[in-house]
């Protein structure tokens, strides 16, 4: 067929479709105020998304916009951003249980490549974003069509992986109408804040590839979630350092190209996790997501290691019987010298295989048992082979020497306290120096935003390349945590702001003293058992900084602690003492004069036998995304909330003696909260329950006994929540 009689064959079906007035609909005013999943009793953990409708608002405008993607396949195969302005539609969301709920959302294309574009139904890949309300808590969400993610192989490739602890986005295969026009997508949600709390990390620098960069002959990164940097120049800082630090570490040379050389990794434990994450994609055929340009890592600031996040692995597994179907032995042969040494066969044996027959079927993949069996026996064949060759080859690794590569600016952030940054020819040469200001005023980047724009490598002229931080590494820095000790189960890391008083190991007796504001410490590991702790910060009436993703003056980090009595005063910190992602029983605090907030516990499942908390200028005890047990606490001169709950947390009250704070206890989004007995004393309200964030719904709060006096009003609700007393 030639050029012309296609492009005339195309022309006649995309007038055919804008003149088609079934697909013409009117914007629908209801999903103004999205009641949806929104109400404290909609966790829905068992209720599944079956099927989306979505209705442009402007058709003529949206398929005109496609016809020119086609056109412009004619030059090239590349999809410009010029194409992917957004337009305003009503999605329609059915669910298992039935409910069928309507959203306002945005939608644009995604997407680089012509394989993100169906010449049969005239469609393209999407990025879809929810106005309002949430779809199982995800409000940013991509359409994929199956044929540029491999169809139902990316299900089995994500799922599997998620099996073995690494991360991955949720993902479902799904129906959607499309201005009446039936197409299969494949869900994936996009890696923004909700992901990273869906994970239990805290929200931080997630990196992949930046296409934007473009005429300056190698691959770099990006920060693809720069929202989170909120003109906070602590936290330009810290990803400006991973920027560095994740460029530098790929380093191998394979073809055009980058791999990531984990022998840099000074944490061991991070090398054996990466290791075994690319082992892991070697043996489901995905070599496609060993490059840069295919891989995501989070960067965890406050344990300095990079996780992997599963991104787009092509891979064609499920087609896969003997363990050289698509050519893994030619594959392997050309990855020889980049072989990462595995121990995955001990996790693989412990997967539950049935809970995952069931995952891939509520995701669209329906296979046997005895098929996944037959696929567990193949991946555990290849990753013996994979052993087999990285004992055998001897590493002949060719890096990547970027200093080859001419004609092109790089830009370095080169003082932190002054706002230093310095532009280079290449990478090094003629290198001037500019302020803060003075950057903003160059107009080689977007005027507005300028950190979040360095990290996104926006930039005026493609050949320009933000390349992080370039200032040393200072020991006595207080951003470094320097100073080490060794308790056995757990170690101490503090920086040079932080004096330890008194360290009796044999008693279990542990006391730090902050010598000033930027003082912080870190305790990590397996276990804390029958210790006594004090935390005793500094009489400051300066402002404190988050650095390093840390708002603890003490941070409790990946540990069960068991009888633990921790005590602090004068915290001038964002939290006096923050618990992140630990488990426990029979822990003690009694905390007193916080600058802002007394305890934060995030990711945890943990249980208190008291808590006495007295003057914290904001809440006294902040819960979020866990389990949580109060046997009793006393609570006295929150500036806030006594006890705020948020952010999917369960928590139980058994006895609790409130005082003196704006809010006795509040609920929200999506938690929910059993109170006992409690004792609720000048306040301007009891009790609160609402929701505050898109995506999550509301609050609850169920009260057995409760006896409050002296308040402005007893309740605090809003239309998505419920307070109920019991007695």
């Amino acid at each position: 067929m030639s050029s012309v009689f296609r492009i005339i064959i195309i022309y006649f079906f995309f007038f055919n479709i804008i003149f088609n007035t079934n697909i013409f609909v009117s914007y629908s005013s209801e999903t103004n105020s999205n009641d949806c999943f929104n109400n404290y009793y909609d966790k829905k953990n068992n209720i599944y998304l079956n099927q989306i409708t979505i209705e442009t608002n402007e058709s003529r405008k949206w398929y005109k916009n496609i016809l020119s993607i086609y056109q412009s396949f004619i030059e090239n195969d590349i999809i410009e951003k010029k194409y992917k302005k957004k337009h305003k539609v009503l999605l329609i969301a059915k669910y298992s249980n039935g409910e069928i709920c309507k959203y306002s959302a945005y939608i644009r294309v995604k997407g680089l490549s012509r394989f993100h574009l169906s010449k049969e139904n005239f469609i393209t890949s999407m990025d879809v974003k929810l106005i309002s309300g949430h779809i199982n808590n995800i409000t940013g969400f991509n359409l994929f069509l199956p044929s540029s993610r491999s169809h139902k192989n990316e299900i089995f490739v994500n799922s599997f992986l998620e099996s073995l602890g690494f991360i991955v986005p949720r993902i479902q295969m799904i129906n959607v109408s499309f201005n009446k026009k039936n197409q299969k997508f494949i869900f994936i949600e996009k890696f923004n804040k909700e992901f990273l709390e869906n994970n239990k990390l805290r929200e931080g620098p997630i990196y992949l590839n930046a296409n934007t960069v473009k005429n300056i002959g190698f691959n770099s990164f990006k920060i693809e979630n720069t929202n989170w940097i909120k003109n906070d120049f602590e936290r330009f800082i810290s990803a400006s350092e991973g920027l560095k630090k994740i460029n530098n570490f790929f380093s191998l040379k394979k073809g055009d190209k980058k791999l990531f050389d984990t022998d840099k990794l000074i944490n061991n434990d991070n090398k054996i996790l990466i290791d075994n994450y690319h082992a892991a994609l070697m043996s489901l055929n995905a070599f496609h997501g060993l490059g840069l340009n295919n891989q995501v890592f989070y960067f965890d600031l406050n344990k300095d290691i990079f996780l992997p996040i599963y991104n787009d692995g092509k891979s064609r597994f499920l087609k896969d019987k003997n363990i050289d179907d698509g050519n893994f032995n030619s594959q392997l042969e050309n990855y020889k010298d980049f072989i990462p040494k595995n121990d995955l066969k001990t996790k693989i044996n412990k997967i539950n295989l049935t809970n995952l027959l069931e995952t891939l079927k509520i995701r669209g993949l329906v296979i046997t048992y005895n098929d996944l069996n037959n696929y567990i026996d193949l991946i555990l064949n290849r990753l013996d082979k994979i052993n087999e060759i990285y004992m055998i080859e001897n590493s002949n690794h060719e890096t990547f020497d970027a200093k080859n590569e001419k004609n092109f600016k790089s830009l370095y952030l080169s003082d932190y306290d002054q706002k230093i940054f310095k532009i280079c020819d290449n990478f090094s040469f003629n290198c001037n120096k500019f302020n803060f200001i003075n950057l903003n005023q160059s107009k080689i980047l977007k005027q507005k935003k300028l950190p979040e724009n360095l990290l996104k490598q926006s930039f005026v002229k493609t050949n320009h390349i933000y390349l992080g931080s370039d200032q040393d590494e200072i020991d006595d820095n207080f951003r470094n945590f320097s100073n080490k000790i060794s308790f056995g189960k757990f170690k101490l890391y503090t920086n040079n702001d932080v004096q330890i008083i008194k360290n009796d190991k044999i008693n279990r007796i542990l006391e730090l003293k902050q010598i000033n504001e930027n003082g912080r410490a870190i305790i990590l590991g397996d276990e804390i058992n029958n210790w006594n702790i004090t935390f005793k910060g500094v009489v400051s009436t300066g402002d404190y900084k988050n650095f390093n993703n840390l708002t603890g003056c003490i941070t409790f980090l990946d540990l069960n602690i068991v009888n633990l009595n921790f005590y602090s005063e004068w915290g001038h910190c964002e939290d006096s003492v923050n618990f992140i992602r630990t488990s426990g029983k029979n822990n003690i605090i009694h905390v007193i004069n916080s600058y802002s907030d007394g305890v934060d516990v995030d990711f945890s499942n943990i249980s208190f036998d008291k808590i006495t908390i007295k003057n914290s200028k904001n809440d006294c005890i902040d819960f979020s995304g866990g389990n949580y047990k109060i046997y009793s606490s006393d609570l006295n001169l929150c500036g806030d909330k006594a006890i705020s709950v948020g952010e999917f947390s369960d928590i139980e009250v058994f006895k609790s003696n409130i005082e003196n704070s704006n809010i006795g206890i509040a609920s929200k989004d999506s938690s929910n909260t059993t109170v006992h007995n409690i004792i609720i004393t000048n306040v301007e309200y009891c009790a609160a329950a609402y929701k505050k964030k898109q995506e999550f719904s509301g609050g609850y709060i169920s009260f057995d006994k409760i006896n409050c006096q002296n308040y402005f009003k007893k309740f605090l609700i809003d239309k998505f929540s419920k307070i109920i007393e019991n007695s």
